[in-house]
């Protein structure tokens, strides 16, 4: 039987949701809007208050990060799979899926989203920011699933499994 230490599963998608986030920043930086931090933080902090909306959007993106890592792990474990990298993959890319669908009903519950508003309509797989966007949410999320599954790996798995010592 197989077991699962959720810990280590949360520090993995924390650790997942910290390289995608900063994906995310280097994507904004080069010019593609993708902006879903300031898209979650403005459901919290009003849109004029940019560095609280930035800093709550982030700790909220992170957090979300550390659930989906248990979420795998749970999933993997339930499977009775080894988290393996192409799991990882194939998680993320099932992830990019819901959060690409779930994207435009975030932002319908966001006051601050819409038309004359602080941040424009994303629609569903942040096809109306763009047209490059879908393709962003998939590779993130595959990033995020495999950045998450091989440092589970490193952190947990690979010390249930006894080394071999060589002497030289």
């Amino acid at each position: 039987m197989l077991s699962a230490n959720l810990l280590i599963g949360a520090l993995s998608g924390l650790f997942g949701a910290v390289i995608m986030t900063l994906c995310i920043f280097i994507l904004n930086k080069s010019g593609v809007n993708f902006d879903i931090l300031y898209l979650i933080g403005t459901r919290f902090v009003e849109p004029d208050q940019k560095q609280k909306v930035y800093t709550v959007g982030t700790i909220v993106h992170l957090l979300i990060g550390a659930l989906w890592g248990v979420l795998y792990i749970l999933l993997m474990m339930g499977m009775s799979e080894i988290p393996r990298w192409t799991l990882g993959l194939l998680f993320g890319f099932a992830h990019g899926f819901f959060s690409g669908i779930i994207l435009s009903t975030v932002a319908d519950a966001n006051p601050n989203v819409g038309n004359n508003k602080a941040i424009s309509d994303p629609g569903m797989f942040g096809n109306r920011w763009g047209k490059s966007v879908p393709f962003y949410i998939f590779a993130l999320h595959m990033i995020f699933g495999l950045i998450t599954i091989l440092s589970y790996n490193w952190l947990y798995i690979s010390e249930m499994i006894p080394r071999v010592k060589m002497h030289v």
